[in-house]
């Protein structure tokens, strides 16, 4: 996919004016021209391609996120982009490579200028829409499994939320490590029915009965390992099979419900931990050759 504009035209951002939910949405944002800015020597300019419209993305513009940016401001956490041009140090990256910017905010722009630092390079014939997602959900799963404990082949993993964005990427991951993963979901037809795999449906209201089910599944061995990406009773729900021993640690990431860990961090000798996810990202279907997405909000 190519992006559009030439060096004649301006780019054009997306700004949120205001995060009053009480003022209509078309009044508080805009999409307005941005003038281009030179290149420092490790900088890079990049054109966006695809990005993603995240529930962090949403809850900002109502003021109910955790990070309240400056109004106005450029929303957007993630996306993948296309290289315009690099400054005058940087050799490793040339006009047309395709890049993924990371821990980069204010990406519902035409161009951003970064640094070389946060641009990761991706193959340029893969599809866009999928490397668009890559940052947030993906990495956040290979983190969980990865880098919280030490799991190994054959161990248990319990996870709530598991229809939800990063669920699914726990799921593949899981199976690809060779990890026993239980999954729990509130409602019968979350259950991905095409696949295999241990499914509990709880609405976390019975600690008990979801301890008693997971202990059934596992016969009694330890689950090394809980993420909990719901918050409220869902995590007392998890707490209640640590202290029976039958977990071994808890984590939580960042959930849209809102609620607050309703058990305290430090309950336990594992603290709860807060990982910072997008979830449930919403893309468009839509892909027009020559334009990128900001050309459908016109």
């Amino acid at each position: 996919m190519e992006h559009f504009l030439t060096e004649s035209q301006n780019a054009r951002i997306v700004e949120v004016l205001s995060c009053d939910p009480q003022v209509p949405v078309s009044e508080r944002i805009r999409i307005r021209q941005d003038t281009r800015m030179p290149l420092a020597p490790k900088e890079v300019r990049i054109g966006m391609l695809a990005m993603n419209i995240l529930p962090a993305d949403l809850l900002q513009m109502n003021r109910q996120y955790g990070h309240q940016p400056s109004v106005p401001y450029v929303p957007g956490h993630e996306g993948v982009a296309v290289v315009l041009e690099t400054g005058s140090e940087i050799t490793d990256l040339h006009e047309g490579d395709r890049v993924l910017p990371i821990g980069v905010f204010g990406v519902w722009a035409d161009e951003l200028v970064v640094q070389r630092r946060s641009l990761i390079a991706v193959p340029s014939n893969s599809d866009v829409l999928q490397q668009a997602m890559l940052a947030a959900n993906p990495a956040t799963a290979w983190v969980l499994l990865k880098h919280q404990a030490n799991i190994q082949p054959g161990q248990w993993v319990v996870q709530n939320a598991a229809n939800s964005a990063v669920g699914q990427c726990t799921r593949q991951l899981a199976a690809h490590l060779n990890i026993n993963l239980i999954n729990v979901v509130r409602r019968p037809e979350a259950v991905a029915s095409d696949e295999s795999g241990h499914w509990l449906v709880d609405d976390g209201n019975d600690p008990d009965s979801l301890k008693a089910e997971v202990q059934k599944i596992t016969r009694g061995e330890t689950v090394v390992l809980g993420l909990d990406a719901i918050g409220g009773v869902a995590s007392q729900a998890c707490r209640q099979l640590e202290s029976t021993r039958s977990i071994g640690d808890l984590r939580s990431s960042q959930r849209r419900s809102q609620q607050h860990l309703s058990a305290r961090p430090g309950f336990s000798k594992h603290p709860s931990t807060w990982i910072l996810a997008g979830q449930l990202v919403q893309r468009s279907r839509k892909q027009t050759k020559g334009k990128n997405h900001l050309s459908s909000l016109n």
